[in-house]
């Protein structure tokens, strides 16, 4: 049985060759997706939490991802401190601007709040590198 990733790359490809047939014009990956890092922060150990995110964050980099990672607000929320809900409205922003979501493991009111709103905006969430690499930014092409 196919994932939901996976038909969807299904349907991606039979509508590119129809726009191909149809019109001439080709889909193909525009971009490397810009990712978005959902994970715990707050709850539990607060600096291995960054750390980890942080992990993640030095990974996609290294791979040629942009990434987004909201772990590093706890960095600015000690020279002004913000509410959970100020810090939520804010990476909302950012998770918009993004393609797809990397949830990182653990408890996380947040993360599960920006996975379902990634969700709500088509966004696939995924957990591991090879997931990722599922994932296409589509543009059109003559």
């Amino acid at each position: 049985m196919k994932s939901r990733l996976g038909k969807a790359m299904a349907m991606c490809r039979m509508i590119g060759k129809r726009l191909r047939k149809e019109t001439g014009y080709r889909l193909r990956m525009a971009r490397l997706p810009r990712v978005y890092i959902a994970g715990p922060i707050s709850k539990g150990d607060l600096w291995r939490n960054v750390e980890k995110g942080i992990r993640v964050y030095n990974r996609l980099l290294d791979a040629g991802y942009e990434a987004y990672l909201p772990h590093f607000n706890v960095y600015a929320d000690r020279l002004k401190r913000r509410s959970w809900a100020d810090w939520m409205k804010i990476d909302a922003g950012w998770l918009k601007l993004c393609d797809v979501v990397w949830r990182i493991e653990g408890d996380s009111v947040g993360a599960d709040c920006e996975c379902k709103a990634a969700g709500k905006l088509g966004m696939p969430v995924v957990r591991t590198m090879g997931e990722l690499k599922e994932v296409r930014v589509w543009g059109i092409k003559r």
